[in-house]
């Protein structure tokens, strides 16, 4: 099964580092200091 890449194609050759940085990630702060409404609308939105 092949999976398609979600950045574009970027041969790198020995020695050489490739860095891919994305819109994602755990965020800031305490996760159990959030407002639970607001954890709420992420999981309809199908964020988490």
């Amino acid at each position: 099964m092949s999976l398609p890449s979600k950045v574009p194609y970027k041969k790198t050759h020995p020695g050489e580092t490739l860095e891919i940085v994305g819109p994602c990630g755990g965020g800031y702060g305490d996760p159990f200091e959030r407002d639970p409404k607001a954890i709420l609308a992420d999981v309809l939105d199908d964020y988490i």
